[in-house]
Protein backbone atom coordinates (compact mmCIF):
# COMPACT_ATOMS: atom_id res chain seq x y z
CA UNK A 1 0.00 0.00 0.00
CA UNK A 2 1.35 3.20 -0.87
CA UNK A 3 0.57 7.29 0.11
CA UNK A 4 -2.69 8.67 -1.31
CA UNK A 5 -2.87 11.86 -3.12
CA UNK A 6 -5.57 12.55 -0.46
CA UNK A 7 -3.11 11.62 2.35
CA UNK A 8 -0.27 13.52 0.57
CA UNK A 9 -2.71 16.63 0.09
CA UNK A 10 -4.05 16.55 3.65
CA UNK A 11 -0.01 15.74 4.74
CA UNK A 12 1.03 19.20 2.91
CA UNK A 13 -1.91 21.35 3.72
CA UNK A 14 -1.24 20.79 7.83
CA UNK A 15 2.39 21.35 7.55
CA UNK A 16 2.08 24.56 5.53
CA UNK A 17 4.48 23.34 2.78
CA UNK A 18 7.42 23.61 5.44
CA UNK A 19 9.95 21.10 7.21
CA UNK A 20 7.80 20.12 10.60
CA UNK A 21 11.41 20.21 12.37
CA UNK A 22 13.19 23.65 10.98
CA UNK A 23 10.21 25.54 8.51
CA UNK A 24 12.22 25.43 5.89
CA UNK A 25 9.64 25.92 3.27
CA UNK A 26 10.01 22.34 1.03
CA UNK A 27 8.87 23.75 -2.97
CA UNK A 28 11.24 25.99 -4.40
CA UNK A 29 11.34 27.69 -8.04
CA UNK A 30 14.83 27.52 -9.47
CA UNK A 31 16.58 30.18 -11.19
CA UNK A 32 17.17 28.80 -14.41
CA UNK A 33 13.91 27.49 -15.57
CA UNK A 34 10.03 27.76 -14.38
CA UNK A 35 10.34 24.61 -13.18
CA UNK A 36 9.08 23.87 -9.38
CA UNK A 37 11.51 21.34 -7.09
CA UNK A 38 10.37 19.66 -4.38
CA UNK A 39 12.23 19.21 -1.53
CA UNK A 40 10.59 17.87 1.14
CA UNK A 41 10.53 14.18 1.89
CA UNK A 42 8.02 11.63 3.95
CA UNK A 43 8.57 10.47 6.61
CA UNK A 44 7.23 7.45 8.46
CA UNK A 45 6.58 8.28 12.20
CA UNK A 46 6.87 4.09 12.41
CA UNK A 47 7.94 2.06 9.77
CA UNK A 48 6.20 -0.69 7.79
CA UNK A 49 9.43 -2.87 7.56
CA UNK A 50 10.56 -5.20 10.22
CA UNK A 51 13.80 -3.37 10.34
CA UNK A 52 12.75 -0.10 9.56
CA UNK A 53 13.29 2.74 11.29
CA UNK A 54 11.01 3.00 15.16
CA UNK A 55 9.27 -0.14 13.71
CA UNK A 56 6.79 -1.83 15.84
CA UNK A 57 4.69 -4.93 15.40
CA UNK A 58 2.20 -4.20 17.72
CA UNK A 59 1.61 -0.65 15.51
CA UNK A 60 -2.30 -0.83 15.10
CA UNK A 61 -2.43 1.94 12.56
CA UNK A 62 -2.44 2.90 9.19
CA UNK A 63 1.18 2.86 8.35
CA UNK A 64 0.41 4.94 4.91
CA UNK A 65 -2.12 7.30 7.37
CA UNK A 66 -1.33 11.29 7.33
CA UNK A 67 -0.75 10.73 11.32
CA UNK A 68 1.89 8.36 11.30
CA UNK A 69 4.23 10.71 8.36
CA UNK A 70 5.49 14.07 8.83
CA UNK A 71 7.18 16.38 6.03
CA UNK A 72 10.37 16.77 6.69
CA UNK A 73 13.45 18.69 4.56
CA UNK A 74 15.98 15.76 2.89
CA UNK A 75 18.58 16.80 6.01
CA UNK A 76 16.18 16.05 8.40
CA UNK A 77 14.93 13.42 7.26
CA UNK A 78 18.21 11.65 7.38
CA UNK A 79 18.96 12.55 10.76
CA UNK A 80 15.36 11.07 11.82
CA UNK A 81 16.06 7.79 10.64
CA UNK A 82 19.64 7.88 11.89
CA UNK A 83 18.95 8.78 15.32
CA UNK A 84 15.90 6.50 15.90
CA UNK A 85 17.01 6.52 19.48
CA UNK A 86 16.44 10.03 20.19
CA UNK A 87 14.03 10.52 17.75
CA UNK A 88 11.79 7.74 19.24
CA UNK A 89 7.83 7.13 17.50
CA UNK A 90 6.60 9.07 20.52
CA UNK A 91 9.04 12.51 20.10
CA UNK A 92 7.90 12.68 16.42
CA UNK A 93 4.34 12.65 16.95
CA UNK A 94 4.96 15.52 19.62
CA UNK A 95 7.11 17.02 17.35
CA UNK A 96 4.17 17.05 14.00
CA UNK A 97 1.54 18.08 16.83
CA UNK A 98 3.79 20.98 17.87
CA UNK A 99 3.90 21.62 13.69
CA UNK A 100 0.82 21.54 12.81
CA UNK A 101 -0.28 23.41 15.60
CA UNK A 102 2.30 26.53 14.54
CA UNK A 103 0.73 26.28 11.48
CA UNK A 104 -2.68 26.68 11.84
CA UNK A 105 -1.79 29.30 14.26
CA UNK A 106 0.24 31.23 11.59
CA UNK A 107 -2.65 31.22 9.39
CA UNK A 108 -5.34 32.08 11.85
CA UNK A 109 -2.73 35.40 12.42
CA UNK A 110 -2.11 36.44 9.08
CA UNK A 111 -3.91 34.11 6.23
CA UNK A 112 -1.53 34.97 3.98
CA UNK A 113 1.71 33.53 5.91
CA UNK A 114 2.03 30.45 3.37
CA UNK A 115 1.61 32.75 0.44
CA UNK A 116 4.26 32.35 -2.19
CA UNK A 117 4.05 34.80 -5.18
CA UNK A 118 6.70 32.98 -7.13
CA UNK A 119 5.66 29.58 -6.80
CA UNK A 120 1.99 30.97 -7.16
CA UNK A 121 0.75 29.92 -3.75
CA UNK A 122 -2.21 31.71 -3.14
CA UNK A 123 -4.83 32.23 0.09
CA UNK A 124 -8.20 32.84 -1.17
CA UNK A 125 -10.57 33.93 1.46
CA UNK A 126 -14.05 32.03 1.89
CA UNK A 127 -16.72 34.22 0.18
CA UNK A 128 -19.73 34.80 2.43
CA UNK A 129 -22.09 37.03 0.36
CA UNK A 130 -22.86 37.11 -3.47
CA UNK A 131 -22.28 40.76 -3.28
CA UNK A 132 -18.35 39.86 -2.28
CA UNK A 133 -18.41 36.97 -5.10
CA UNK A 134 -19.97 39.64 -8.00
CA UNK A 135 -17.24 42.00 -7.23
CA UNK A 136 -14.84 39.24 -7.59
CA UNK A 137 -15.67 37.96 -11.13
CA UNK A 138 -16.76 41.74 -12.52
CA UNK A 139 -14.78 42.27 -16.06
CA UNK A 140 -12.58 39.22 -15.11
CA UNK A 141 -10.44 38.56 -18.63
CA UNK A 142 -9.54 34.80 -17.00
CA UNK A 143 -12.06 32.46 -15.01
CA UNK A 144 -10.03 30.06 -13.24
CA UNK A 145 -12.69 27.69 -11.20
CA UNK A 146 -11.76 24.57 -9.49
CA UNK A 147 -13.43 21.77 -7.50
CA UNK A 148 -12.97 19.11 -4.87
CA UNK A 149 -13.86 15.38 -6.10
CA UNK A 150 -17.56 15.09 -6.35
CA UNK A 151 -19.36 12.13 -5.60
CA UNK A 152 -23.15 12.04 -7.24
CA UNK A 153 -24.87 13.61 -9.85
CA UNK A 154 -26.35 15.22 -7.69
CA UNK A 155 -23.23 16.95 -6.69
CA UNK A 156 -21.99 17.40 -10.22
CA UNK A 157 -25.12 19.61 -11.33
CA UNK A 158 -25.18 21.62 -7.94
CA UNK A 159 -21.30 22.29 -8.38
CA UNK A 160 -20.82 22.29 -11.82
CA UNK A 161 -23.93 24.47 -13.08
CA UNK A 162 -23.26 27.19 -10.81
CA UNK A 163 -19.40 27.38 -11.89
CA UNK A 164 -21.03 27.45 -15.56
CA UNK A 165 -23.18 30.25 -14.09
CA UNK A 166 -20.40 32.41 -12.94
CA UNK A 167 -18.85 32.24 -16.43
CA UNK A 168 -21.67 33.39 -17.21
CA UNK A 169 -22.16 36.36 -15.50
CA UNK A 170 -18.73 38.04 -15.24
CA UNK A 171 -19.13 37.96 -19.29
CA UNK A 172 -22.26 40.52 -18.99
CA UNK A 173 -22.05 41.83 -15.71
CA UNK A 174 -21.03 44.92 -17.05
CA UNK A 175 -24.14 44.98 -19.56
CA UNK A 176 -26.64 44.92 -16.52
CA UNK A 177 -28.58 47.31 -14.90
CA UNK A 178 -28.26 48.37 -10.86
CA UNK A 179 -31.55 46.16 -10.52
CA UNK A 180 -30.21 43.07 -12.45
CA UNK A 181 -26.84 43.48 -10.68
CA UNK A 182 -28.80 43.76 -7.23
CA UNK A 183 -31.15 40.53 -8.46
CA UNK A 184 -28.02 38.19 -9.75
CA UNK A 185 -26.25 39.34 -5.69
CA UNK A 186 -29.38 37.96 -4.13
CA UNK A 187 -29.52 34.76 -6.30
CA UNK A 188 -25.47 33.74 -5.63
CA UNK A 189 -26.91 34.50 -1.67
CA UNK A 190 -28.90 31.59 -2.09
CA UNK A 191 -26.71 29.69 -4.13
CA UNK A 192 -23.96 30.22 -1.67
CA UNK A 193 -26.34 28.83 1.36
CA UNK A 194 -27.27 26.14 -0.88
CA UNK A 195 -23.56 25.01 -1.28
CA UNK A 196 -23.12 25.21 2.30
CA UNK A 197 -26.43 23.35 3.20
CA UNK A 198 -24.86 20.31 1.05
CA UNK A 199 -20.89 20.57 2.83
CA UNK A 200 -19.37 23.11 0.37
CA UNK A 201 -17.75 26.79 0.44
CA UNK A 202 -16.50 28.84 -1.72
CA UNK A 203 -13.53 30.56 -1.77
CA UNK A 204 -12.53 33.55 -4.28
CA UNK A 205 -9.34 35.48 -5.17
CA UNK A 206 -8.64 38.53 -7.92
CA UNK A 207 -5.55 38.44 -9.11
CA UNK A 208 -3.34 38.90 -12.05
CA UNK A 209 -2.43 36.30 -14.05
CA UNK A 210 0.67 35.73 -16.80
CA UNK A 211 -1.05 34.27 -20.23
CA UNK A 212 1.36 32.55 -22.19
CA UNK A 213 1.09 31.76 -26.29
CA UNK A 214 1.64 28.61 -27.48
CA UNK A 215 5.77 29.05 -27.68
CA UNK A 216 5.77 30.11 -23.71
CA UNK A 217 5.98 33.53 -25.24
CA UNK A 218 4.17 36.18 -22.55
CA UNK A 219 1.07 37.66 -23.48
CA UNK A 220 0.82 39.97 -20.68
CA UNK A 221 -0.62 40.28 -17.42
CA UNK A 222 -4.45 39.75 -17.08
CA UNK A 223 -7.65 40.02 -14.50
CA UNK A 224 -8.19 36.66 -13.51
CA UNK A 225 -11.36 35.15 -11.10
CA UNK A 226 -10.09 32.26 -9.15
CA UNK A 227 -12.92 30.01 -7.56
CA UNK A 228 -12.57 27.49 -5.72
CA UNK A 229 -15.27 25.05 -4.04
CA UNK A 230 -14.51 22.96 -1.66
CA UNK A 231 -15.77 20.82 0.94
CA UNK A 232 -16.37 21.90 4.56
CA UNK A 233 -13.48 19.56 5.63
CA UNK A 234 -10.55 20.00 2.75
CA UNK A 235 -7.08 19.39 5.09
CA UNK A 236 -6.35 23.25 3.40
CA UNK A 237 -9.06 25.62 5.11
CA UNK A 238 -7.86 27.52 7.89
CA UNK A 239 -10.30 29.93 9.40
CA UNK A 240 -12.28 31.11 6.25
CA UNK A 241 -9.24 30.46 3.79
CA UNK A 242 -7.86 27.81 2.02
CA UNK A 243 -4.24 27.88 0.70
CA UNK A 244 -3.98 26.87 -3.27
CA UNK A 245 -1.22 25.67 -5.51
CA UNK A 246 -1.70 27.45 -9.19
CA UNK A 247 0.10 26.49 -11.77
CA UNK A 248 3.28 28.94 -12.62
CA UNK A 249 2.04 28.94 -16.52
CA UNK A 250 -1.51 29.40 -16.25
CA UNK A 251 -2.38 28.64 -19.75
CA UNK A 252 -1.85 29.35 -23.34
CA UNK A 253 -3.33 31.70 -25.56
Amino acid sequence: MSISERTRKILWAKSGNTCAICQTELIRETEKSSDIIVVGQECHIVSEKSKGPRANPNFQGNYDGHENILLLCANHHIEVDSLTEYYTADRLREIKLSHETWVKITLQKKPDSFSNDKLNIKSLSRILAGKNLLEIINHADVFDFNHDDLNSESEADLVGDFLEELQDYGDIISDLSFSERAKVVLHFDEKINELSKNGFYIFGLRRQVNLFNRDYESLGLFDGASVIIARINHPGIFDNHIIAKFPTVSRFG
